[in-house]
């Protein structure tokens, strides 16, 4: 099990994220070889608002094609 994360600050909020890859031999789903949870915690700077973002992937791209830290940055420019 993979995992990454980072903080940034920018558009009036502070942000972190959290990139967490297990990678299976076989998922009911074909050519399916990693899983990826990803969750972002997002406060508002000027209200304090915290907001909380979890989002689950599948990719066919095995630990040797895509690292942790490729799929993270990969997210991230999407």
């Amino acid at each position: 099990m993979g995992l990454s994360q980072a903080r940034d600050s920018g558009h009036h909020r502070d942000e972190i994220r959290r990139l967490k890859v297990a990678a299976f031999s076989h998922l009911d789903y074909p050519d399916a070889r990693q899983a990826i949870q990803v969750v972002w915690w997002r406060i508002g700077l000027s209200t304090g608002r915290l907001t909380i973002e979890r989002v689950y992937l599948i990719t066919s791209l095995s630990v040797f094609d895509a690292t942790c830290t490729e799929l993270a940055t990969w997210i991230r420019g999407h």
